[in-house]
């Protein structure tokens, strides 16, 4: 852990590392993607190292169905079509004629071998599926036909299903191999089939000639990792790559001036926000306190000043379509974030500690301090992990009095936007709990019925909207750049999908 100051974090800002770029000799058609960080796992089901991963499992492995961020919806993927049968069992019919990149067929054994390996108390994986679908039984009707039968209803298991812990993997393939081998020998069926992996460098992946939607347009698809956003950039300039995402605002202006390149953003589905730990100060666990705090920060002003304007702020965790309509962010009110406090009982404020796990969230916690400050409340000290300490404290819920982080929404629904400050969540470092709250949350988990889910999802958004767990930030903008050689269209849902990526000069 380090501590930053103001002037810390302005030295350590203008310290720009450079890295020489590594020679490759590139295939015909040979997309490569940058990212700020390598994989450490290829096994879609065991998630140990999150969205990081995903951003190349989804390119090899496939789902029953996904969420369409364009279409707004489910879209069928491995299944053509699907039924609830009753409030416990989905029937799916599957697609015919698809193969594994081994050369095994996919059906309905694959898919009972894959939902039974993932919900296998034996198996050792963090992935959020084996809670979210409380499987009962996979039953096989036909070679082409399967039941999903869960112990207790899951109205948005289609959902559940299409993230990386429902991906469909090779049974032949998987069946005896060790779990350390798997996350290193990934078979799926998707556009791209593995090629190799150089650690702490890149990932090659090469299109499937027998992919079932037909071959994609680019030969090849090389995710490499660069940490440093200014090599990044370097090496999309120069031809090294031809997309880059996690692009930092300030190199926004650099990118839209250089020729041949161009900065593309997308609203996505991550929040951000501070979480208000309440274990932290007895301050803290007072909701007029954390209704000050929301009026303390001018969310506007940091939205420009560290995301370019790019995104919008947000007034509940919950992301759109399913966002709660007459819910507004808190205005910027410094007077009456003092009268608040005051009435709570701190008409001096307090003092508390702020965190953060990334140099990037580190900036944001300093901006925020400087609001607090402005209405009485002390930042004694910004504290700045490593990644990984970080999560681990996060797991701890022992993080400081308001830390930064940004929770995923890739799945779209109420349910799962709102795990996120569930009591029951282990990385929930809020310690806030609301009985009603509670109650609600585990009666819309089983509804079934549209209104009554309306009403439920709505109501607890309210519920939050009235205790503020989070200081609400903004949805964080997803920005990329990208050559203009090439046709890409990043996803909201921070899943890059290189199926119908083509080079323009073909």
């Amino acid at each position: 852990m380090r501590r930053l100051t103001m002037q810390g974090f302005a030295l350590a800002a203008i310290a720009l590392l450079t890295m020489t770029g590594l020679g490759y000799a590139q295939a015909d058609r040979e997309f490569v993607f940058a990212r700020a960080s390598d994989s450490d796992d290829l096994d879609p089901q065991t998630a140990t190292g999150g969205m990081i991963n995903h951003r190349v499992t989804i390119n090899i492995f496939e789902p029953l169905v996904w969420v369409d961020p364009d279409a707004g919806g489910i879209v069928g993927v491995l299944a053509e079509s699907w039924e609830a049968i009753d409030e416990l069992t989905w029937e799916f019919r599957l697609r015919q004629g698809v193969t594994f990149h081994n050369g095994e067929p996919f059906d309905a054994e694959a898919v009972k071998f894959s939902f039974e390996r993932i919900t296998d108390p034996d198996f050792n994986t963090t992935d959020k599926f084996p809670t979210q679908v409380p499987l009962d039984r996979v039953e096989v009707i036909d070679p082409y036909t399967v039941r999903v039968i869960t112990t207790e209803p899951v109205p948005v298991l289609l959902s559940h299903l299409s993230r990386n812990g429902g991906f469909i993997i090779a049974p032949g393939h998987y069946r005896d191999l060790p779990q350390d081998q798997a996350s290193t020998n990934p078979v799926g069926t998707g556009a791209f089939k593995f090629v190799s992996w150089t650690r702490d460098d890149r990932v090659v992946l090469e299109a499937n000639d027998d992919y079932w939607r037909g071959r994609p347009e680019i030969d090849r698809l090389v995710f490499r990792a660069i940490p440093e956003a200014s090599t990044r950039v370097a090496e999309l300039r120069t031809g090294g790559v031809h997309a880059t995402m996690d692009v930092p605002p300030d190199f926004i202006a650099e990118i839209d001036a250089a020729p041949g390149i161009s900065v593309v953003a997308v609203e996505g589905f991550g929040r951000k926000h501070m979480g208000i730990n309440q274990d932290k100060h007895e301050a803290l666990a007072d909701p007029l306190v954390r209704r000050a705090i929301q009026h303390a920060v001018d969310v506007d002003k940091l939205i420009i000043g560290l995301r370019d304007g790019l995104t919008s702020r947000m007034a509940t965790m919950v992301n759109p379509p399913n966002d709660h309509p007459d819910l507004a962010p808190f205005a910027y009110d410094p007077e009456l974030a003092r009268s608040l406090l005051a009435e709570a009982g701190y008409p001096d404020g307090f003092t508390i500690t702020l965190g953060a796990g990334t140099e990037d969230d580190a900036l944001l916690a300093l901006a925020v301090a400087q609001e607090l400050e402005g209405v009485g409340i002390t930042v004694a000290d910004v504290e700045v992990w490593e990644w990984g300490q970080y999560v681990g404290l996060l797991g701890e819920r022992t993080l400081p009095g308001l830390y930064v982080l940004a929770f995923g929404g890739a799945e779209n629904t109420p349910e799962t936007d709102m795990w996120a400050i569930h009591p029951d969540r282990q990385t929930n470092s809020t310690n806030w709990f609301d009985q009603e709250w509670y109650d609600a949350y585990a009666q819309l988990a089983v509804t079934f019925d549209p209104d009554e889910r309306q009403a439920l999802n709505y109501r607890l958004q309210e519920i939050m909207h009235e205790q503020n767990p989070w200081l609400w930030l903004w949805r964080e903008p997803l920005i990329f750049g990208i050559s203009d050689d090439v046709q890409w269209t990043p996803r909201a849902d921070d899943h890059p999908y290189f199926f119908g990526a083509r080079f323009l000069n073909d």
